[in-house]
């Protein structure tokens, strides 16, 4: 079962933000957050290391954007294989009534 796990890091500065987005995948016993990050820097040496499946990072950070991250990270992966396809988080749209749109790319691109 432990192969079916989706291992989320979660890159947020605020930690009021990450407990409450912590707090909502503790419902589900299949998503796991493995890694908390505050800075962009944390998050791109951390993915070195960790190799998450997913990335779920705020796009305003502190020390860097998130965009800017998440691209860093794809970058210094490419060469990774891995079996899973992973799928990052790298840009967001403006904002439709109450709605943000998010652009979600693959390792690929696409």
């Amino acid at each position: 079962m432990a192969n079916n796990i989706v291992r989320i890091m979660l890159v947020e500065d605020y930690k009021l933000m990450r407990v409450g987005i912590k707090s909502l995948f503790e419902r589900y016993p299949d998503l796991e957050i493995i890694k908390e990050c505050e800075t962009a820097k944390e998050a791109i040496e951390s993915a070195k290391f960790i190799k998450p499946d997913v990335i779920l990072m705020d796009i305003g950070l502190p020390d860097m954007s998130g965009i800017e991250a998440a691209k860093k990270i794809l970058n210094d992966n490419k060469k990774v294989k891995n079996d899973k396809k992973p799928y990052y988080l790298v840009e967001n749209k403006p904002k439709i009534g109450k709605t943000t749109l998010y652009t979600l790319i693959t390792n690929n691109g696409e």
